[in-house]
């Protein structure tokens, strides 16, 4: 049956409607996005990065690591600022295009003698000369700051306070005001104000983790009381280029797109934030600060000669570890690492503004695929259509994540198919199942058992809304029904008439057919309804000639117990006839109405006349290829203009081929007009060679009568 949006919405408008909730609250929860729903799909993020991890990136990028076999070597932390001085001193020696420290200097260096000296003199364990200059470290360091080109380092954070960060850059604003949409603080923790004035870059170190305390993002621009501040990682390519400002771009009214540093412009998500690619960190990236101080100038200088250094800390006790999606536990200043390169390499992740209408577009599309599948074709295409769709969602998203750096969501569509599959399917299940009860109820008496169970695996095939249809009717009679009714005992009655309408209605079956009604003595019976049946009027005719040898046989056998019942009379006839559910609600009447219907009672009742027992409508009669049949005449029926030609159909043995031809060669000279005192005189010599035949017997009195042909009227 093809395909009608109207006809499923009327069945299966329910389970339609529930989907549709479905879909609306999954949609629902993905525009308010709770954190279950942002795991999800950032979980999904994270496996790609695993399964597809970028192989090493070739930038020019070093790591100066205060580990603990530094720590082991040049003692605990934190060092002496002398120490550090020497630190950036020899890495200004060795050709570092920039030395970013991913660390907060915020107080004086306790250490510094120029701070001890007032407490000593204090306690009287030194003298009140003041002629001998005492060290300061964090002058010194202020000044391996100049000898260099450094970039330090500041937090921000909620907490309100006064402290506010040197800031270095200058800032091109193409756009709209940029703070608007970035991440915003209340305070900050710098580093002390001489190391600030000292360095040529000043950045944020502040990173934005998920709930689950995973980067994946890094902010390159924050806000603090109105003002843009930059990233450590922009500030050291700032700085590395030898530019003095930063160009940031905003979208009217969509927040911020892009930053701009020298060379290299960065695609931003509105916040400012970027979404971080991690490969494999390449072999010799990272050395360990202690041979930074040990080794020789010459091989210092070709691990980190025009490179942007990053000094940071790998040590457990420091604090600094993070988790990523390839690491649990890492170092804070190799995600810094990794920013830049990824930046050098113009290797974009991200996940644009039109990503969430997308996917919405897409799931709903999906969905609504899944929704009239399932309804109009069953749960197999429905799952069919839910695994595309999963598969296209799954296959799509990890495409655009290798191929295109697009963070597409590949759980939510998936768990929305899942679901709009389940709560539809299980909608249509309890409706098909209780339309296969209702029609089993309804039908298992009226048709074959392996009829109910197709029709109940197929419950369309019902059209329990009604349709026109191509159909065969047979109606029976059984003569001298109600004479019989006032001869019999109710008991014998009732047993006779049950076992005569049993056999009849069990040949109905056996044919394929459907017992409309029984009502009295008489069946009647319909063909190609329910379920289509192309053969549908051959089989009608094989049914009455069935129900005819039934039926003579049941009469012999009464007739030996003493029972007399007269013969049963079948009229067939095919057309088109209305079918359908009729009665309303309170009362299931599978049943056919129309012309076709009351032609084939007529038919029954005219064999009375013409002296048979079954007499079938030429329209069912042309379409029985391999069944033979002889003429009976035109039928003139009450009501109708033109007469219904009928055939009678002939029984293996009872008239011979020779015989059947004579009849129809004298039928069709008679219809025609042609030699008719010829045709009336085979017609006469007919019925005397077969003295038994009422048929003939009847036509050959009809045509001495004087009727100019077989033209038969009928009440």
């Amino acid at each position: 049956m093809p395909f009608s949006l109207r006809r499923v919405t009327a069945r299966h408008g329910f389970a339609i409607a529930l989907g549709l909730a479905t879909l609306a609250g999954a949609a629902t929860l993905r525009v308010w996005d709770p954190e279950p729903v942002v795991r999800s799909r950032l979980a999904a993020f994270d496996f790609y990065q695993r399964v597809w991890t970028r192989p090493a990136r070739a930038a020019p990028v070093s790591v100066v690591d205060i580990d603990e076999a530094s720590l082991s070597r040049i003692g605990q932390w934190p060092w002496p600022r002398r120490q550090i001085a020497a630190l950036v001193d020899r890495l200004t020696e060795a050709g570092a295009a920039v030395v970013a420290l991913d660390m907060i200097l915020a107080e004086p260096d306790r250490s510094s003698p120029s701070l001890l000296r007032p407490i000593l003199k204090a306690e009287g364990l030194i003298g009140t000369d003041a002629s001998q200059a005492w060290p300061d470290y964090d002058a010194e360091l202020a000044a391996a700051f100049r000898r260099g080109r450094v970039v330090a380092s500041f937090g921000m954070h909620g907490i309100a306070n006064d402290a506010r960060p040197a800031l270095k850059t200058g800032f091109a604003i193409l756009g709209d005001d940029p703070s608007a949409g970035l991440s915003r603080y209340a305070g900050a923790v710098t580093s002390i104000p001489a190391l600030e004035a000292a360095a040529l870059g000043n950045g944020g170190i502040s990173v934005v983790s998920a709930t689950d305390q995973t980067i994946r993002r890094t902010p390159l621009l924050a806000a603090l009381d109105g003002q843009v501040y930059p990233s450590l990682v922009l500030e050291a390519l700032r700085v590395a280029q030898g530019r003095d400002s930063i160009a940031v771009k905003s979208s009217d009214g969509h927040g911020l797109s892009a930053v701009r540093v020298g060379r290299v412009e960065i695609p931003l998500e509105r916040d400012g934030q970027m979404w971080l690619r991690y490969a494999e960190t390449p072999p010799g990236r990272t050395l360990p600060a202690w041979s930074v101080l040990d080794q020789s100038a010459a091989d210092l200088r070709a691990r980190v000669g025009g490179r942007i250094v990053l000094v940071g800390f790998s040590a457990v006790g420091l604090s600094d570890l993070r988790a990523t999606p390839l690491n649990p536990f890492e170092p804070g200043v190799n995600i810094h690492a990794e920013a830049i390169s990824q930046i050098i390499a113009a290797d974009w992740l991200g996940r644009p503004s039109w990503t969430v209408a997308t996917e919405l577009a897409a799931v709903i599309v999906m969905a609504l695929a899944v929704i009239l599948a399932l309804a109009g074709f069953g749960a197999r295409a429905g799952g069919l259509a839910a695994a595309v769709g999963i598969v296209a969602a799954a296959g799509g998203s990890a495409y655009a994540f290798q191929h295109a750096g697009l963070l597409l969501d590949p759980v939510f569509p998936a768990a929305t198919l899942l679901a709009v599959y389940v709560v539809v399917a299980a909608a249509v299940t309890l409706r098909t199942e209780k339309e296969r009860g209702q029609i089993r109820t309804a039908l298992g008496q009226f048709l074959s058992p392996g009829l109910v169970a197709q029709i109940a695996e197929n419950p369309e095939a019902l059209a329990l809304g009604g349709e026109a249809r191509d159909m065969t009717f047979l109606f029976t009679d059984l003569e001298g029904f109600t004479a019989m009714t006032e001869r019999l005992a109710p008991d014998a009655l009732v047993r006779i008439l049950n076992q005569y309408l049993d056999g009849l209605c069990a040949i109905v079956l056996d044919h394929g057919g459907a017992v409309d009604k029984i009502v009295g003595d008489a069946v009647h019976a319909m063909f190609n309804a329910p379920v289509a049946m192309a053969d549908h009027p051959a089989r009608a005719v094989r049914c009455a000639l069935a129900m005819d040898a039934f039926a003579m046989a049941f009469q012999a056998r009464l007739k030996q117990e003493g029972y007399k019942i007269g013969v049963t009379r079948i009229g067939v006839n095919t057309g088109t006839a209305i079918v359908g559910n009729f009665g309303g609600q309170r009362r299931f009447d599978y049943t056919a109405h129309g012309d076709a219907i009351n032609t084939a009672a007529r038919l029954e009742a005219a064999n009375k006349h013409l002296g048979t027992r079954i007499c079938v409508a030429k329209s069912t009669a042309d379409r029985c290829p391999d069944i033979a049949f002889r003429p009976t005449g035109a039928l003139m029926l009450r009501g109708k203009s033109e007469g219904v030609e009928t055939l009678e159909p002939t029984r293996d043995g009872v008239f011979a081929a020779s015989d059947l031809a004579s009849h129809h060669a004298v039928h069709a000279r008679l219809q025609n007009r042609e030699d008719t005192a010829q045709a009336q005189a085979d017609l006469a010599r007919l019925a005397a060679e077969h003295p038994d035949d009422a048929l003939l017997r009847f036509q050959a009195g009809h045509i001495a009568s004087g009727a100019a042909g077989l033209r038969i009227t009928v009440g």
